[in-house]
């Protein structure tokens, strides 16, 4: 005779299956990594609409139990990224108690380095923000970024850790102003092809790279500043003005393109790219390395 041993079969979650859903995110501290990772997943779930809620500086287990007793356990779900472990043994206590499911998004990380490297993580909230000299440092790489935009303090180029060069409106601030915020002194420098390159360029030959647009897009983006003067630019005759002309537009962008060849600048096309997306390329073409991180 074969024995048979019981199989333990999983009870089905009775729990309804929502497409909108409202994810809070508790965060001992900002919560702006938190957020980060679940805006990143969630772009894979273009069939869920979800809405989320930070909770942010919740250490203590009596505003964790609050905050959850407010949230309707149906259309809810709840991510959590604490430093200490006791918040996030509370939050488990609490979300089963309530029924609603619950995920970590650090513990598990520190665990796994813990394991590998043998030492043990020294918990401590403010060490996620440190003010420390890494910090003054991104500090000042920001102000160097916003002094040195649009071609302005082109005297001091020589400084940056890289240079931005391109057409008006083709991100070039936007990326440079993130850039800073990581820790990068960046120059952004505005190309207009009757003028030329400026010579001060000369000097930051390797840290260069050039921002090109398809001709389509980057009249799209410049036609929205003209939004509300459509019309009169239309009965002016002004329709031919550089820069409103789409026809213009593109043999702005194929006269920059050519000199930046020339000039053997590496170019990237921002079309449909993101700011962060942009910022990622470009470090990782100009091979520039950061503060502990380095672009493979």
């Amino acid at each position: 005779m074969v024995n048979l041993k019981k199989v333990r079969t999983k009870k089905p979650n009775s729990r309804k299956k929502i497409k909108e859903v409202t994810l809070h995110i508790f965060s001992d501290a900002t919560g702006s990594l938190a957020r980060h990772i679940l805006d990143s997943v969630l772009s894979q779930f273009p069939g869920i609409e979800a809405q989320l809620v930070l909770h942010v500086f919740q250490g203590k287990t009596p505003e964790i139990k609050r905050a959850l007793k407010e949230i309707d356990p149906e259309s809810s779900l709840v991510a959590y990224a604490f430093v200490s472990e006791k918040p996030r043994k509370a939050i488990v206590k609490v979300c089963e108690k309530l029924g609603i499911p619950c995920h970590d998004l650090t513990g598990p990380t520190a665990e796994f380095i813990q394991r590998e490297t043998g030492v043990k993580p020294v918990i401590k909230v403010k060490n996620v923000h440190r003010t420390d000299e890494e910090y003054f440092q991104k500090m000042k790489a920001l102000e160097y970024t916003l002094q040195h935009d649009d071609s302005r303090r082109i005297e001091s180029i020589d400084e940056a850790d890289l240079v931005i060069v391109g057409l008006s409106r083709v991100s070039k601030t936007p990326t440079s102003t993130y850039l800073g915020s990581l820790g990068y002194k960046v120059a952004n420098v505005s190309f207009v092809p009757d003028h030329g390159l400026p010579e001060e360029l000369k000097k930051v030959r390797g840290k260069i790279i050039a921002f090109t647009c398809s001709p389509e897009r980057l009249w799209e983006i410049r036609s929205r500043r003209f939004q509300n003067f459509k019309s009169k630019i239309r009965s002016s005759g002004l329709d031919d003005l550089p820069y409103y002309s789409q026809r213009a537009t593109a043999k702005e962008v194929l006269e920059a393109e050519s000199v930046y060849l020339t000039q053997r600048f590496p170019m990237l096309d921002i079309t449909g790219l993101t700011v962060e997306e942009i910022a990622a390329r470009v470090l990782k073409t100009l091979g520039v390395e950061g503060q502990r991180v380095s672009y493979a």
